[in-house]
């Protein structure tokens, strides 16, 4: 395997791990705006708590343990990024196919 095709295995895994963080984050967001109080929920540290065993039980679709927004920026930068490495990504998988 070529470097150009390592490199590009590399940043498609750092692509995934930055889209699951996003993921994460917006599950946060999602379960503290279903709550009918979600300032006393985390208040109390029972918020914190459910994040827990949720992250133990359903490992595969985690809630951020931490909180804060996501700016618009972040996603801009992360389909930016995305969009990038694939045009990038094709192409190398056109050029290896060629030479097959």
């Amino acid at each position: 395997m070529g470097e150009r095709i390592r490199q590009l295995l590399s940043e498609g895994l750092d692509l995934c791990v930055r889209a699951r963080a996003m993921d994460a984050m917006d599950r946060r967001s999602a379960a503290l705006a279903a709550s009918c109080d979600p300032e006393g929920w985390q208040a109390s540290g029972d918020f914190d708590r459910y994040v827990e065993r949720h992250n133990v039980s359903d490992a595969d679709r985690p809630i951020s343990t931490h909180s804060g927004t996501m700016p618009l920026w972040v996603q801009e930068q992360y389909e930016t990024d995305l969009a990038d490495w694939e045009r990038r990504a094709r192409a190398a998988l056109s050029e290896h196919d060629a030479h097959d």
